[in-house]
Formats: structure tokens, sequence, C-alpha cells
């Protein structure tokens, strides 16, 4: 299995970038990631991901052409395309036309209406609470 750490802000000679030009990592649409995915920043998705994704402290936006098949880890979940897979988050907002197949695991659920939503929902505790743990069994039980 793959292990990836995405940092927006590093050039490939290794040089920081300008903080304007990139307020978060991006996934266009052309393309495809598979593996375990790890990101220190927010993060858009309009491409297509597969596996593990963990930003536990920070947003995940899957947008309208964003495809994401994985289990979540994220401090806030916005999805706007297609999400298959377990999430947990403090807060996941559904939004109008999006599909998410999957449980989730949050202190605040927003679902709009026409979004499709398929699964079970547990309520957190609390922010953060159970996530390491929570991780670590999905990580050993995601289909690889």
């Amino acid at each position: 299995s793959a292990r990836w750490t995405y940092n927006a802000m590093a050039a490939p000679d290794g040089k920081t970038g300008s903080s304007r030009l990139c307020e978060n990592a991006a996934i266009g649409e052309s393309v495809t990631i598979k593996g375990l995915i790890h990101c220190d920043e927010p993060m858009s998705v309009n491409g297509e991901l597969a596996g593990i994704l963990l930003l536990p402290y920070h947003r995940l936006t899957v947008g309208p052409t964003g495809k994401v098949r994985a289990t979540i880890q994220a401090r806030e979940v916005e999805v706007l395309g297609v999400i298959e897979g377990d999430i947990r988050a403090d807060k996941v907002v559904v939004r109008k036309n999006a599909r998410l197949v999957g449980n989730i695991c949050t202190v605040t659920l927003v679902i709009e209406e026409g979004a499709f939503f398929e699964g079970k929902i547990t309520k957190a505790p609390g922010s953060d609470t159970g996530c390491q743990e929570w991780v670590r069994h999905a990580a050993h039980t995601s289909p690889r």
C-alpha cells in the first residue's frame, strides 16, 4: 500500500511557494490517487481518490466533479460530489445534488434537500474523541 503526504506549498525543488498562490491542497478533475493520503492543510477534491484520507485538523471539500472512495478523518467534510466510505469528522455537510454512501460519526450533520445519503449515523460525544483509535482500525480493515 502506498503512503503519500501532500504539501501543496512545496515545489519539486524543495522551495516553498507563496501562501497567496495556493490556499489549500487541490486534486484536479484529471487526477486519480489511490493509497494512504495524509494532508496537513485543507484539501479540495475534484478528481478521484481511493483509500484512506487523513486530514485530522483540516477541512475536506469534495467538489461537484469529485469522487472519493475512502475512509475519511477530517475536522470538517463538505460534499458536493460523491463520497463512498466511512467518515469521522466534527462536522459533515452534504450539499444539494451530492451523494454520500457510508457511515458517519460526527458532532454536527447537515443534509440539504436534494442530497442523497445512505448509511448509519453515530453522534460523536465531542471533538476529536476516539479519532486515533478509529483511524488505526480503519487502516487495518479498509480494502487495498
